[in-house]
């Protein structure tokens, strides 16, 4: 997310082109492409986060004004208001002061396990999950970010009811 460029996002076509990611290095940053194949996906929009998206840029765009020659534009979607790459450090730390603040407990890698679980919710099969999630295999996403929910099971004895 925070290696992600505006020329990565095709509103037009509702996709984000996962190519590359921010690397802290010896005290400073570097960009680099995902780690593996698979990480590097095509991801669909939703039509409220496209939204949410333009409204973020208009708002870079004032800050690109406002910062003139100041700002180091990088190209990024998430940066600071003069445009340098936010560390990932820093991201976990805000992220984490606001949930605390809103008394939820949570990390930003958790939103990776929260996500997973709430597509298989949704209906949504493990393999495509997978590959938003950009692993390798299916096994990593189900051994790792989905997990067994209640509901699920007590419909999958249901299930077994009909067929016994």
């Amino acid at each position: 997310m925070l290696g992600l460029r505006w020329q990565d996002i095709n509103f037009k076509n509702g996709v984000i082109h996962v190519r590359q990611t921010l690397v802290p290095v010896n005290g400073g940053f570097i960009f680099q492409e995902p780690k593996t194949k698979q990480s590097r996906r095509d991801v669909p929009l939703p039509n409220k986060l496209r939204k949410a998206l333009k409204a973020h840029q208009k708002q870079q765009e004032w800050e690109k004004r406002i910062a003139g020659d100041a700002y180091q534009d990088h190209g990024l979607v998430f940066c600071r208001e003069d445009g340098r790459p936010i560390s990932p450090r820093d991201f976990n730390a805000a992220f984490e002061a606001i949930t605390r603040k809103a008394g939820v407990n949570i990390n930003v890698h958790g939103l990776r396990h929260t996500f997973a679980t709430r597509c298989l919710e949704q209906g949504i099969d493990a393999k495509t999950v997978s590959e938003l999630l950009g692993h390798s295999t299916i096994t990593i996403t189900l051994d790792t970010y989905i997990h067994s929910m209640p509901e699920r099971k007590r419909d999958a004895a249901a299930r077994l009811n009909e067929v016994l």
